[in-house]
C-alpha cells in the first residue's frame, strides 16, 4: 500500500486548493467567453461550482491536521483559535480591499473569514458532534437563506442602505455569490475528514464513489429547473455543491497521496503545478483578482470608445488561457526561490503562527510551513516532496 513520508506535506492538501484556484480563475475568465458552446459552457459552471466549496473544505481539512489535537490543554486550545480568528479577520480585511476596483469577481475571502469565525466554537468539538451541527445547517441553513431571500424582497431594508446590520445578513445569508452558512457545514465536514479519512483508501474510495451517486439526481433536478434551483444558498445549490467539493476531494486524494506508487507517480506529475500554486493560495487569489481589475480597466475604457470586442473569440480565450497559465509560472517562480507566498507570510505572522523573521526568510517553506503527513513504514522516500 502506499504510504506518506513523516518529512512529507500532505501533497492532496496543496493540490485540493491549486485545483479550486485554477477553477476560480477559469470561472472568473467565463464571461469573457460568452456566449460558448455546451461543451464549454458545461464544464465550466462545473468548475465555477466546485471553487469556493472545495477551497472552505481545504482549509476545514488544514485546520485539524495543522492545529492541536482535540485532547490539547486549554492554553493550546484557546491560543489556536485566537490564531485562527486572526486569520479570519485578515481574509475579511484582504476582501474588503480587492473590492476596490471593478474585476467581475465575487470576491469570497469575506464569506470564508466569516465562516472561520462562526467555525471557532467547533474547532475541538468531537467528531460526532461536528457530524450531527454539519447535518443540521444541510437541513435548516438553505431553508433559512431561502426566507430570508424572500422576506427581503418585502423588507428591502434587510439589503440597503448598508449598515452593520445588512453588511452581517450579506455575509451571513443574503450574499449574490457566497453565504457563510453555507460554507459552515462544508468547513464543518473539512475538520472530519482531516481527523477521520484522511489516510484511508478504502474510505476515501467509498467517498469520492458516494459524492458521485449524491450529486447524480441533484444535477438532473437542476437542469430541469425544477422548485429551488436558481435560489444562491438554497438546497438545490447546496445540496449540488456539497457533492462536488467532496468527490473532488476525494479523487484527488486518491490519484495523488492513496493511490499505489506509480499512479501517484504519474499524478503528481500532473498535479505538480496545481500544487504549487495551491501552497501560495492567498496569493494567487489575489494576484488574479488584480490582473482582472487591470482587464476590466483596459476593457471598458475600450468600449466607451467601441474600438475593441473583449467578450468574444479569440480574444477572451486568450485571456482565460493566459491569466491561468500567468498564475502557474507566478506560483512556480515564487516558491522555487521565495518560498511562501507575500500574503502567507503576512497572515502567518499577524496571527502568531510564524516567526517575524519568516516575512524575508527564503528557507522558511521547507520546516514550519509544511502541513506533516502521517508517519509511515519504510517504503515512502519516493513519496516525498
Amino acid at each position: 500500500m502506499s504510504t506518506i513520508s513523516t518529512t512529507a506535506r500532505y501533497y492532496s492538501l496543496d493540490a485540493a486548493r491549486g485545483f479550486a484556484l485554477f477553477a476560480m480563475v477559469i470561472a472568473h475568465t467565463g464571461p469573457f467567453l460568452k456566449p460558448a458552446p455546451m461543451i464549454i459552457a458545461y464544464p465550466e459552471s462545473i468548475l465555477n461550482d466546485v471553487a469556493a466549496p472545495l477551497f472552505m473544505l481545504s482549509i476545514g481539512v488544514t485546520a485539524t491536521i495543522a492545529g492541536p489535537p482535540i485532547g490539547a490543554d486549554a492554553g493550546d486550545r484557546r491560543r489556536y483559535r485566537l490564531q485562527t480568528a486572526v486569520r479570519a479577520v485578515i481574509l475579511i480585511a484582504l476582501g474588503f480591499l480587492l473590492e476596490f476596483a471593478p474585476s467581475g469577481v465575487n470576491i469570497v475571502l469575506d464569506y470564508i473569514g466569516v465562516a472561520m469565525l462562526l467555525a471557532l466554537p467547533f474547532l475541538f468539538a468531537r467528531t460526532r458532534t461536528l457530524l450531527i451541527w454539519a447535518a443540521a445547517l444541510i437541513a435548516i441553513g438553505p431553508g433559512l437563506v431561502t426566507w430570508l431571500r424572500g422576506l427581503a424582497v418585502t423588507v428591502p431594508e434587510l439589503v440597503y442602505p448598508t449598515t452593520p446590520v445588512t453588511i452581517a445578513l450579506d455575509w451571513i445569508a443574503l450574499g449574490h455569490g457566497y453565504q457563510a452558512l453555507a460554507f459552515l457545514p462544508i468547513l464543518l465536514i473539512g475538520l472530519v475528514l482531516g481527523r477521520t479519512i484522511l489516510r484511508n483508501r478504502a474510505a476515501m474510495f467509498v467517498l469520492f464513489h458516494a459524492s458521485v451517486v449524491a450529486f447524480i439526481p441533484i444535477e438532473l433536478w437542476r437542469i430541469l429547473d425544477l422548485p429551488g434551483t436558481g435560489i444562491r444558498g438554497g438546497y438545490v445549490e447546496v445540496l449540488r455543491e456539497l457533492p462536488l467539493a467532496l468527490g473532488a476531494f476525494a479523487l484527488i486524494a486518491l490519484l495523488t497521496d492513496l493511490g499505489p506508487d506509480r499512479l501517484v507517480t504519474g499524478a503528481r506529475r500532473v498535479f505538480e503545478p496545481l500544487s504549487v500554486q495551491g501552497r501560495l493560495g492567498l496569493s494567487i487569489y489575489a494576484l488574479h483578482v488584480l490582473v482582472l481589475m487591470g482587464i476590466w480597466a483596459a476593457r471598458n475604457a475600450s468600449a466607451s470608445s467601441g474600438a475593441v470586442t473583449w467578450f468574444s473569440w479569440p480574444r477572451g480565450a486568450a485571456i482565460q488561457i493566459g491569466l491561468v497559465v500567468f498564475c502557474w509560472l507566478f506560483a512556480a517562480a515564487w516558491w522555487r526561490w521565495l518560498g511562501p507566498g507575500p500574503i502567507e507570510r503576512v497572515v502567518g505572522v499577524v496571527s502568531g503562527r510564524h516567526p517575524l523573521s519568516s516575512l524575508t526568510s527564503s528557507a522558511h517553506h521547507r520546516s514550519t510551513n509544511a502541513v506533516r503527513g502521517p508517519g509511515t513504514t519504510s517504503g515512502a522516500s519516493n513519496r516525498v516532496k
